[in-house]
């Protein structure tokens, strides 16, 4: 019977592990939860819409192929600060196509930070076919001369 609708957690059994190590929640620990939400907000208007699994399967396969930590050329810290042109031209060269930098602000902290870096791709199943994101900018990333700091990983 096919999955439609709220992920149950179960059903990712077999991953878990994968998604423990690639897909954390670095907010508040709550994996299941972090990954209910992904499949409720991506995962169910995916390709995989009844299929979690190969969803999420073939996330964590995208993930280690395009790690973010590789192709930006830049290191988790609190300094420098990096230009996000210099980060989105970094992708491109990597892997050939621009993704999308997010950005936000974290309460009392006045300074953007990256938080997400998103890739486009072709529709297809799997998804494979990389394309320029038809936004580079989004959340608090207005420019790409804005300065953004990339932040360690919670303790």
């Amino acid at each position: 019977m096919a999955l439609l609708g709220p992920l149950d957690p179960g059903k990712l059994k077999p991953i878990e592990n994968k998604l423990k190590q690639i897909w954390p929640n670095l907010k508040n620990g709550e994996d299941s939860e972090f990954w209910k939400d992904g499949w409720k907000n991506h995962g169910m208007c995916s390709d995989f819409p009844d299929e979690p699994v190969g969803y999420f399967t073939a996330a964590l396969c995208l993930a280690e192929e395009l790690n973010p930590l590789q192709v930006m050329g830049i290191k988790p810290g609190d300094k420098p600060l990096h230009k996000v042109k210099t980060i989105l031209e970094a992708v491109k060269k990597n892997v050939g196509a621009y993704p999308q930098i997010v950005c936000n602000m974290l309460p009392g902290v006045k300074m953007l930070q990256l938080w997400k870096v998103r890739y486009c791709f072709k529709r297809g199943k799997p998804p494979i076919v990389l394309q320029d994101c038809p936004n580079k900018l989004a959340g608090t990333c207005t420019s790409e001369n804005d300065l953004v700091r990339f932040p360690p990983p919670p303790p």
